[in-house]
């Protein structure tokens, strides 16, 4: 009996010891701000990231998550998007704000993104708050693939919903990761996660 426990112990030791490899973040289920920390392995814009790179280091708040840890096909996408805003990319062609293009450097796009989760209110979200963007392509792989669009973007804008249009955020991306974003869309469209920064 003492055997077997000394040996589960020290699994545990190292499975502990091995999380220190990966780079954590917090995110938030907006709602309530109640921390959820994810770690992640590092990651560039827009990695193609699997259910090897993830792990819920907090393990009491797995339930705020529809999708189970041991489902082998979940991503960081799909981890994260409880309480938070998830949305459809709309790319630059879109814009028309002056303003908004008056404010943005040489080396970055306006991006719109429509808001379509009500778990996250809008008036959290302010212009210049820092925010990264987690994405799942959608269409016949949906929910198979994800990754960092873009990390630590700004955020331009906030729009309010009216009768025709949704809420929606403009933030200042990298040309670099808004092209690798558009290049990885399907159908045009890629499911975001908006996480505040901590």
């Amino acid at each position: 009996m003492h055997k077997t426990t000394g040996v589960f112990i020290g699994i545990i030791g190292v499975v502990g010891l091995g999380t220190g490899i990966l780079a954590q973040r917090e995110v938030f289920n907006a709602k309530h701000l109640t921390p959820v920390v994810v770690a992640v392995r590092n990651v560039s814009p827009y990695q193609k990231i699997t259910r090897a790179d993830v792990r819920i280091e907090n393990r009491a708040l797995v339930n705020l998550n529809t999708h189970p840890e041991t489902k082998t096909t979940s991503v960081i996408g799909q981890y994260t998007r409880t309480g938070l805003v998830a949305g459809e990319m709309v790319f630059p062609g879109t814009v028309s704000h002056k303003s908004v293009f008056m404010s943005l450097s040489a080396n970055e796009r306006a991006v719109a993104i429509a808001l379509n989760n009500s778990g996250f209110s809008i008036q959290d979200l302010r212009p210049g708050m820092h925010v990264d963007l987690v994405g799942a392509t959608q269409g016949a792989h949906s929910g198979t693939s994800g990754g960092i669009i873009a990390s630590d973007v700004r955020i331009l804008q906030v729009v309010t919903a009216n009768s025709t249009a949704p809420n929606k955020i403009i933030v200042a991306v990298p040309v670099s990761d808004a092209t690798a974003a558009s290049q990885a869309a399907i159908d045009g469209n890629v499911r975001v996660d908006v996480v505040p920064k901590g």
